[in-house]
């Protein structure tokens, strides 16, 4: 005890104290530097992924307890808004009317915080669409008065000089000439505008949607209803399948997205107040209804005839053989006979021939969400009975097998060993057919095709299909009336 007493006392005790320090704090500093050039990476990390943009993720470094100080500095208002938007598609015009509860928060300094909550939804809609009234365009404005009437029953006549109404017209009049859409556009504009009691408007209230834009209203309006947006790596991608055309879209998360994509492809937007870097495009003429008439004026003998006359006769191997039937689509009326072939293989040679989908490695990674057509023709064939249902891509090829029959991938270099397991769920899947439509077949098959050769996912991949989530159509609306709302 004494000789631990002494050593205690001496400076040799005092010079290995000083030593212990300086390594404590060497040890922390060195922690320290270690700690901070993690945090520094990550940032860098994140900077190097959009590092062609400013990085979107700033905001979310804010500190919590600044959040707090800030909130003791503010006002809050509270209203409630419409906002009506006709979607004018290429089969039908269909109305939204959204009712929102908007709680905006006040800093002193005069900026602004929303928070937007959907109230409501009213929805109506009516066939035809507005393309068809290419040769009349008066009539396309008197055939939206049904849904204006229903507005009206829905917003009170003191509320409609405050509420936005919008008519964004997509595919049907993109493929139209010119001159044709511009008359429906002024035609529906001059009713909205002399309404006796009438709504709010603006320049750009009557035109037509870009492609692109509807694919990002629709990824707006998924992930809004999912609690995603502004939340890159669980945000869902979104497959759109239109009459006329078709989208992509989803917020990328991996460089390589942002290094070889290309520039057209990716943008960069304002969503509910943040930035928000999108992969989106729209293949125009690539929808359900325009890629029937590509596929069917491809077919050998229509090659033969002028395709710019009013009727044109055809044999094509999409059909049953020997049945004819008519359809008529953009003013043309085309007389279809079903004929010996393979239509899996016909469809098929004819993506990789026009080559136009260009393939992302990330979407292939991404839960999928794909709304519309995609929707629509496994409700045809029984696979979805209700607003959402998960599928696989082979589901819609061996929907296609089965309502196509022999007329369907009979090159065994093809039909086989696509994936392990294939032959047995070909034995044990079986579809309950509720549609008599003579396209089924056709449309399914192309469909099995854009998302394999196209988008160029496997066919396990699962996909989830939907119609309504939380009881809201899961389309672009919803969406673009964020746009519509008055945050003043």
């Amino acid at each position: 005890m004494r000789i631990i007493n002494d050593f205690m006392n001496s400076k040799r005790f005092d010079d290995l104290l000083d030593k212990m320090n300086t390594c404590t704090i060497f040890l922390l500093v060195i922690c320290s530097s270690f700690f901070l050039t993690c945090l520094h990476a990550e940032t860098n990390y994140l900077d190097l992924s959009y590092n062609w943009l400013e990085n979107p993720f700033k905001n979310f470094f804010k500190s919590d307890k600044q959040d707090d100080l800030d909130l003791d500095t503010l006002e809050e208002e509270k209203r409630e808004e419409h906002a009506i938007v006709f979607d004018a598609g290429s089969t039908g015009t269909r109305i939204h009317i959204f009712t929102f509860s908007i709680e905006t928060r006040k800093k002193l300094n005069g900026e602004k915080y929303p928070s937007i909550t959907l109230k409501s939804e009213h929805f109506k809609s009516i066939t035809p669409g507005l393309s068809s009234y290419a040769e009349d365009p008066s009539q396309a404005a008197e055939s939206i008065k049904p849904l204006l009437e229903f507005a009206d029953s829905v917003v009170d006549e003191d509320l409609r000089q405050n509420t936005s109404i919008s008519v964004m017209a997509t595919a049907g009049l993109r493929l139209l000439p010119d001159e044709q859409s511009n008359a429906i556009i002024k035609h529906v504009g001059n009713l909205i505008n002399k309404l006796d009691k009438p709504y709010k408007t603006t320049e750009n209230s009557i035109q037509i949607l870009d492609g692109t834009l509807e694919g990002i209203f629709s990824w707006v309006t998924i992930n809004f209803l999912l609690k995603r947006i502004n939340n890159p790596k669980k945000s869902v991608a979104v497959l759109d399948l239109g009459g006329g055309s078709t989208q992509i879209t989803f917020s990328p998360t991996l460089d390589d997205t942002f290094r070889f994509s290309p520039e057209t492809f990716l943008t960069k937007r304002k969503i509910l107040g943040q930035d928000e870097y999108l992969y989106t495009h729209s293949y125009l003429g690539s929808g359900l209804m325009a890629t029937r008439k590509e596929i069917l004026i491809e077919s050998i003998n229509s090659k033969k005839q002028n395709l710019k006359q009013e009727n044109v006769n055809l044999t094509h191997p999409c059909f049953p053989v020997g049945q004819t039937f008519k359809w008529s689509y953009q003013l043309v009326t085309y007389t279809i006979t079903g004929a010996d072939g393979d239509c899996y293989q016909f469809i098929n040679t004819y993506l990789k021939h026009k080559n136009e989908v260009k393939q992302s490695p990330e979407l292939k990674l991404r839960e999928i969400y794909a709304i519309s057509y995609y929707y629509d023709r496994m409700v045809d064939v029984g696979k979805i009975d209700k607003n959402l249902g998960h599928v696989s891509v082979f589901d819609y090829y061996l929907a296609a097998k089965q309502v196509c029959g022999s007329n369907f991938d009979a090159e065994k270099k093809s039909s086989t060993r696509r994936f392990r397991g294939q032959k047995r769920l070909e034995k044990e899947i079986k579809y309950q057919i509720k549609s008599n439509d003579e396209f089924l077949c056709l449309d399914l098959t192309y469909i099995a095709n854009l998302l394999n050769t196209g988008f160029g996912l496997n066919w396990r991949k699962k996909l989830t299909l939907g119609k309504k989530l939380k009881n809201v159509e899961m389309s672009w609306p919803l969406g673009f009336a964020f746009s519509l709302l008055n945050f003043a």
